[in-house]
């Protein structure tokens, strides 16, 4: 078993593993979402249990920077030798032990004001957002450490030993809800058991990865171009953050219980995508060829079929198979009509989610992260466009937030497409 967690996987093959692992983790997330539901059902508290888990992604842009930053840089370390690979993991573990301890701690000194964004809390419910983010604290710091360690697996190819980590997260966060929620049911359960999950999670990769644990500094060519990538995608990941706060900032003005619906759907319509898990395997593939134009528009075109057969499913069968998991308990009927409802329009944009991610690790690999970042920002624009107009304007009510969505989606991919193809074909007339 050791022997095959240790050896270097090909792409099919980490897909496969990703699949089947992925799977029982997401089957055990649904579990979650299922107790949830069953045990607290959709209300005021669960809508603050979900706008605190979405303020937190205001910090954890600074894990998926690192994360980005990482693999490709480490790939191509690892390319030169393995001497300069160990010298720059302990550089990135130098600068994630310093990133999480910085970052947890402006976490907690904007714990009062983070929770205004959702604008249509009473202030008795924007107080409760502010409790619950503060037991995501935790949760946040040992993020920072799982993907510092789960970016030296992937770079070496290792990605089953990631998923086994993903899948222990589950595991205990399933058991610890399972045998919790129904004797203590309230929301601050759920952060301190996510907390206690991923800290288990990221001492299992640390096992597997020990032979990286050194801490040094360097300033070099490699670690000056790190930092430059670091400002440029904390700007691009800043504003998909800030444009996915929109999704519940609006939501936040539309009835109770309503935030919950739009989770749940989310949730829904993007598993085919969580369980493919494609974009942190296909990077080191495409770090590998420099995102060259053939290997990526490959990506692009099987991630647009693979979703084809997923949105006709979810159209055609979500509504009785949510009736059989989910008609128990406080989960009532229109919650679980709202929830279907969610689901089908979430899912309209998963091709075109699922499209842009590689894209925009396209464009990092490129060096052209300029260009990511004004295309996000456009998309940003966009989004509060329509939210505002679909919302508050034409209040359209729950399928105004997926619909915007949709809308923005498909104009992000198709400008960052054209952009893409620009760069490609001026790098290769230059080359």
């Amino acid at each position: 078993m050791k022997r095959f967690l240790a050896k270097k996987e090909t792409v099919p093959e980490a897909l496969t593993s990703s699949y089947i692992i992925n799977l029982l983790s997401k089957a055990l997330g649904y579990v979650k979402y299922l107790a949830i539901a069953i045990f607290i059902g959709f209300n005021s508290k669960t809508d603050s249990y979900f706008i605190a888990g979405s303020l937190l992604g205001l910090f954890t842009i600074f894990v998926d920077v690192f994360d980005s930053i990482g693999v490709p840089n480490l790939v191509r370390a690892q390319q030169y030798s393995e001497e300069e690979l160990k010298d720059l993991s302990g550089v990135l573990l130098t600068f994630t032990i310093t990133a999480a301890s910085v970052i947890s701690l402006l976490a907690l000194i904007l714990s009062p004001v983070v929770p205004r964004i959702a604008v249509g809390f009473t202030r008795s419910n924007q107080k409760m957002v502010q409790e619950i983010f503060l037991m995501f604290i935790p949760f946040l710091f040992f993020s920072f450490f799982f993907h510092h360690w789960g970016a030296i697996l992937r770079s070496q190819r290792k990605f089953t030993i990631v998923f086994l980590g993903q899948l222990i997260f589950s595991v205990i966060s399933c058991i610890g809800i399972l045998a919790i929620l129904p004797f203590v049911r309230k929301v601050w359960v759920l952060p301190i058991i996510y907390s206690f999950a991923q800290g288990s999670a990221t001492l299992f990769l640390v096992l597997f990865s020990r032979q990286f644990l050194s801490f040094q500094w360097k300033w070099n060519k490699t670690t000056k171009e790190m930092g430059k990538q670091f400002f440029l995608l904390i700007g691009s990941y800043g504003i998909t953050h800030v444009s996915m706060l929109l999704d519940n900032a609006f939501a936040s003005l539309l009835p109770s219980g309503m935030v919950t619906a739009l989770n749940y759907g989310y949730a829904i319509g993007m598993m085919p995508s969580s369980l493919l898990y494609f974009g942190n395997i296909g990077i080191v593939s495409l770090s590998e060829n420099h995102a060259s134009q053939k290997k990526t528009k490959q990506y692009l075109f099987f991630l647009a079929i693979y979703s084809l057969p997923f949105i006709a499913l979810t159209w055609l069968l979500l509504t009785p198979v949510l009736k059989v998991f989910l008609e128990y308990g406080r989960f009532s009927n229109l919650d679980l009509n709202l929830t279907a409802k969610a689901a089908k329009y979430y899912i309209l944009s998963l091709p075109f989610i699922m499209i842009f991610s590689i894209l925009a690790k396209a464009f990092q690999i490129k060096n052209k992260l300029h260009l990511l970042c004004t295309i996000l920002a456009l998309g940003c624009l966009v989004n509060f466009f329509l939210k505002y107009l679909f919302v508050v304007v034409l209040q359209w009510h729950l399928v105004a937030i997926p619909l915007s969505t949709l809308f923005v989606n498909i104009f992000v991919c198709a400008v960052g497409y054209v952009l893409f193809r620009k760069v490609s074909e001026e790098k290769s007339l230059s080359g």
